[in-house]
């Protein structure tokens, strides 16, 4: 979703080594107490969205997590600017869990722009585990550079049924159903992509001769077409590399396209490169993974 605080930006931003020590004064939590001033300001940052839409998609935040869903900044005792911050856990190889932080919706009022970039500083810093910036506007690129955080896309791989469904697969490797495969994920994996399966999202998991990988697509329907997005991949080079086994697997399901976020040089022949919008992430992760499990992709349907 585009982030309106970008208009209006400061020309200089602050060098990203600069953070703050604590959080700002004016920058506090926002959680469901507070969440019909919150859907209000989303909407004057977003005109073409409906109350229905916010209050829909942070129900299901909450529920998801509960407690806080974002950040609001205030300036004499009135709310001016609104981030939201869609939060869940994953689960490392080890079963060890770290928190993932993904930012959504900015907008502030144009008085106060000025504070855009230590209000994204702030939050950033906050979160020692994974955090993504998965619609920014072009114009927040840099803002999300300066404050730490990393391209993991420039673009899009679009693959199709054919040639890759008429390709052999890889010796030893296949894609699972979800119910052909709980006995190979550990139960945080398990219930990641269950939720998502329930909530109408293709989940499989890819299998090679020595390693398993969890997968998560978004159906998608446009110009009457069926195609799928990424959505989760311990490894974006292991789909790549059994493109062939996993577009059978979807096409099993009736998708004619996969779109995965990427970069240029991951595209293999046969495949078509779009440049186009990147995410961004910092954290814990490798470059090498996809997740955008729970963010607003799924939890809004957003783009």
């Amino acid at each position: 979703m585009r982030d309106t605080s970008a208009d209006a930006l400061p020309e200089v931003l602050p060098e990203a080594g600069a953070t703050a020590a604590a959080r700002p004064r004016f920058l506090r939590p926002i959680g469901s107490s507070r969440r019909d001033e919150a859907v209000t300001l989303l909407m004057e940052g977003f005109p073409a969205t409906s109350r229905a839409f916010w209050e829909r998609g942070l129900e299901r935040q909450v529920a998801l997590q509960g407690g806080d869903f974002g950040y609001c900044l205030e300036a004499g005792g009135q709310v001016v600017g609104i981030m939201l911050a869609l939060r869940s856990t994953r689960s490392r190889p080890d079963g060890t869990l770290y928190p993932v932080v993904n930012l959504s919706s900015w907008y502030i009022q144009p008085a106060h722009r000025w504070r855009a970039v230590p209000m994204l500083r702030a939050i950033v810093e906050e979160s020692d585990g994974l955090v993504t910036d998965l619609t920014a506007s072009e114009s927040i690129y840099r803002m999300n550079a300066a404050v730490g955080l990393s391209p993991w896309s420039n673009g899009m791989i679009l693959a199709g049924v054919l040639p890759w469904a008429a390709l052999p697969a890889r010796r030893g490797s296949s894609v699972l159903r979800l119910a052909q495969a709980t006995a190979v994920l550990g139960p945080a994996e398990a219930a990641m992509l269950e939720w998502h399966e329930r909530d109408g999202l293709i989940a499989g998991v890819l299998c090679e001769e020595t390693s398993t990988c969890p997968l998560l697509f978004r159906p998608i329907r446009r110009k009457g077409v069926r195609f799928a997005q990424l959505i989760f991949a311990g490894s974006r080079k292991a789909v790549i590399r059994n493109l062939p086994a996993v577009m059978r697997f979807l096409a099993g399901r009736g998708i004619l396209f996969l779109s995965i976020d990427a970069y240029r040089e991951d595209c293999p022949r046969g495949a078509f490169f779009r440049p186009g919008r990147q995410r961004f992430w910092r954290g814990v992760v490798d470059r090498d993974r996809l997740d955008y499990a729970y963010s607003e992709l799924v939890l809004f349907g957003v783009s």
